[in-house]
C-alpha cells in the first residue's frame, strides 16, 4: 500500500512539473496546490534532486532494467515451478552483472 502511495505521489509530481513546464501553471506552488503535492518536495525536484529510488541506483548492485530482468526470470522460474534458491539468485545476478562488465 505504501509502495502505492509512493508511485501515485510520483505521478503528481511529475505531472505538476510538466505543466508548469508547459505553463498551465504560473508557478510551482501553483502547480503543487492543483496536483496536491508537497510545494517544498516540487520545488526541489524541479532544482534537480532526484527521488529516494533514483538517488540510491548508484548504490546498487544491480540496474533497474538488470533488476527487471532477475523479476522476470525468477517468474519464469515461478511458471516452470523451479525453486529459485538463493544460490540461484545470486549466481543469476553475478551473470547479469559480468555481462554488463563485458559490454562496457
Amino acid at each position: 500500500m505504501a509502495a502505492q502511495v509512493e508511485i501515485n505521489l510520483e505521478q503528481r509530481l511529475k505531472a505538476a512539473l510538466e505543466g508548469y513546464h508547459r505553463r498551465e501553471f504560473s508557478s510551482l506552488r501553483q502547480a503543487a496546490e492543483a496536483l496536491e503535492v508537497p510545494r517544498t518536495t516540487l520545488t526541489r525536484r524541479h532544482n534537480g534532486t532526484k527521488n529516494r529510488r533514483e538517488g540510491a541506483e548508484h548504490r546498487q548492485l544491480l540496474t533497474g532494467k538488470e533488476e527487471k530482468e532477475m523479476i522476470d526470470w525468477l517468474m519464469e522460474m515461478f511458471e516452470r515451478n523451479i525453486p529459485a534458491r538463493v544460490g540461484m539468485l545470486n549466481g543469476m545476478a553475478g551473470t547479469i552483472i559480468e555481462a554488463r562488465q563485458l559490454s562496457s
